[in-house]
């Protein structure tokens, strides 16, 4: 992951983070700088898990700091995310919502509390969870994300902005630009998700729903 995010620096970024759920937590590596100084050593605590998300930011939300760096987790620290985009009314879902303890100034943060009230009030669906919150935020977005409850889980969801993804076997890889993918094989089929879609993975499956006419529909991917 650490080679592919590499691909993706002539974006420009300001900093850059990692995420994984190992030995039942939910554990972050961020800091600002560049991702070709990174001590790998600081990616230990990482180790055991076979699902993460990485992410390059450059600053639209907050100062260049490392709270403000991807990804960003929820107050119970139960769903970390990454996030490509801007979410419009980030501030008003902060006022709705006081009692989120936020750490950082930006609407990534905003959008990783979102997702784990409304797996929460879902009952732990995840499907149902992720329509809800994308029924709730405005603008543009292109967010991946883990969950301590389902360490093997991967989820996406998309509007506007863009975001791949590359399936081999078991293997499933997620990224916002086509170069991501050639850390892992450049055969990989790439799938350019649409706009309104929802993406669950897992180590045995991967399900697409995509939203038509404000209802979700199960999709197939064809590879």
């Amino acid at each position: 992951m650490v080679r592919a995010l590499k691909t993706l620096e002539y974006r420009g970024y300001d900093s850059y983070g990692f995420g994984a759920v190992s030995r039942g937590e939910l554990k972050l590596f961020k800091d600002v700088g560049a991702i070709s100084e990174i001590n790998q050593e600081n990616l230990r605590n990482l180790a055991g898990s076979t699902t993460a998300i990485g992410h390059t930011r450059w600053a639209t939300h907050g100062a260049v700091t490392r709270n403000n760096s991807h990804p960003h987790a929820d107050t119970a620290n139960s769903v970390a995310i990454v996030h490509n985009g801007v979410i419009t009314n980030f501030d008003d879902l902060r006022r709705a919502n006081p009692k989120w303890d936020l750490r950082s100034e930006t609407d990534t943060e905003i959008a990783a509390n979102l997702i784990a009230d409304c797996i929460a009030e879902s009952g732990g669906n995840l499907r149902q969870a992720l329509e809800k919150a994308i029924g709730a935020m405005m603008g543009e977005f292109a967010i991946c994300g883990i969950s301590r409850a389902a360490p093997h889980v991967m989820f996406a969801i998309k509007r506007k902005s863009p975001l791949l993804m590359a399936a081999d076997g078991l293997d499933t890889v997620i990224a916002s630009d086509k170069s991501a993918f050639s850390e892992f094989a450049d055969a990989l089929p790439v799938h350019y998700l649409e706009d309104d879609t929802i993406l669950i993975c897992d180590n045995n499956s991967r399900k697409l729903w995509k939203g038509i006419d404000g209802a979700y529909q199960e999709s197939q991917f064809i590879y």
